[in-house]
């Protein structure tokens, strides 16, 4: 079964005390960069772009909204890199941060990197696809789920996720929704 991200709930905590301390502008700017409401600009080298993109369009066709765009070039909020070697047995690791570039305007940024390798051999299209799945997953607030078999399970070759599962986008959803909740919150709180 699908779970929440540690990272978010502690954003989702932070909000929320900001907000009941009276700092609802902070809150506010919080919760619209976890709900991920502008959309998340993701940049990938020319290698991987079409991978990057397929995966962003997976997320973005089973939430029914554009949550993540590809972009060449500028300044995109999470730039997705090939790498020859993360540590452990991971495929992919997320590191993100909310950057405040302006007064009352929060951004999600940081990288998404995916080992090109797997076992010394080269991954396949559709197993990078799966890869950044996962990792897109991780950025929509959902943790790994190890006895799960959607795309935030364990990684398999054998059978990869290409989508993310029914249960995963129905707690999206529910998480998009409580920021939702949280906004509206903090608006008629000042």
């Amino acid at each position: 079964m699908a779970m929440i991200a540690p990272e978010t709930s502690d954003w989702m905590r932070q909000a929320l005390d900001a907000r009941n301390h009276g700092r609802t502008e902070f809150a506010r700017g919080v919760f619209h960069a976890i709900r991920l409401d502008g959309g998340i600009t993701l940049g990938a080298s020319d290698l991987h772009a079409a991978e990057v993109a397929r995966a962003a369009e997976a997320w973005n066709e089973s939430i029914g909204t554009k949550v993540f765009r590809v972009v060449r070039g500028g300044d995109p909020d999470l730039q997705v890199r090939a790498v020859s070697v993360l540590e452990g047995d991971d495929q992919g690791e997320v590191d993100t941060d909310l950057e405040l570039p302006g007064a009352d305007h929060y951004r999600l940024t940081g990288g998404i990197s995916i080992c090109g390798l797997d076992h010394g051999v080269p991954l396949t299209a559709d197993e990078f696809t799966a890869v950044v799945v996962h990792e897109l997953g991780h950025v929509l607030g959902l943790d790994d789920c190890s006895n799960g078999s959607g795309a935030m399970g364990d990684y398999d070759a054998a059978h990869l996720a290409l989508r993310p599962s029914a249960d995963e986008v129905s707690l999206v959803k529910s998480i998009r929704a409580e920021m939702l909740l949280q906004i509206l919150s903090s608006t008629s709180a000042r």
